[in-house]
């Protein structure tokens, strides 16, 4: 077993610009490359499917991603280049997660933190305590970010819905889903149709509400405008924000 000790991530990023990943279709028409060359990175669950890029550091809470990429080899020979920071509820057997049996702990590199639920408080400070769960592991990356110090936390690869084309298409930037995931687990999913909750979306406003008052800067990077997520907080154009940050 090669657990890490998380706390040495506290502020680790002090006053840096962080980039919060997700796994949107819109990522195939994000240029990675000008993000992971000049930024620290958070990416998360099947990222490292992408074909050109690794994130500084890989968030997982979900068991199901967490199986795939064990099997199909993408966490084990990636552990010694890439920080894999896994939410202990992925071992505990006393927590439910889609009818998939807990896991055992990696042989591997790993940092260890706790996803908590939707309703947990939000967490800017520590890992030894949950992070709030948002519903979507975004949320918990975006305080994984502020923990480890960011001023600025930018975030790309997140839509909040169906692609807007026919029943097919994928929710994620890869095209090989496994059967559990995607939209066609759930039969009523209309292509625009929302894969976050009401529910989910208020956790957000809450957050970056706090933030704000943190003096923490929020960006959505996303190069499509009209999805949910920029519809609901804004884009703002990754030209503009290079020449200021990069």
């Amino acid at each position: 077993m090669s657990k890490q000790d998380t706390s040495e991530l506290v502020g680790a990023h002090k006053g840096e610009t962080i980039f919060v990943v997700g796994n949107a279709p819109s990522l195939n028409d994000t240029d990675l490359t000008r993000v992971s060359d000049r930024f620290v990175t958070i990416g998360c669950n099947r990222i490292l499917l992408h074909p050109t890029f690794k994130p500084t550091y890989l968030f997982g809470s979900d068991r199901r991603p967490y199986y795939a990429e064990i099997d199909n080899g993408n966490l084990g020979k990636n552990a010694d280049a890439i920080k894999i920071m896994l939410s202990t509820t992925i071992f505990d057997p006393a927590i439910s997660c889609y009818n998939t049996q807990a896991a055992q702990e990696p042989s591997f590199r790993w940092y260890p933190w706790r996803v908590g639920v939707s309703s947990s408080p939000f967490n800017w400070t520590n890992f030894s305590e949950p992070l709030c769960s948002f519903g979507s592991i975004t949320g918990p990356m975006i305080q994984a970010a502020v923990i480890m110090g960011a001023a600025r936390v930018c975030i790309v690869g997140v839509d909040m819905q169906v692609p807007k084309t026919e029943k097919g298409e994928t929710i994620h930037f890869y095209k090989h889903e496994g059967n559990w995931e995607g939209y066609r687990t759930m039969p009523k999913m209309e292509p625009g149709g929302a894969i976050i909750n009401d529910k989910s979306v208020e956790v957000y406003r809450r957050a970056f509400r706090e933030l704000g008052k943190m003096g923490v800067s929020v960006f959505n990077l996303n190069p499509w405008i009209n999805t949910r997520f920029s519809t609901l907080f804004g884009s703002t154009n990754i030209n503009a924000f290079m020449e200021k940050y990069a």
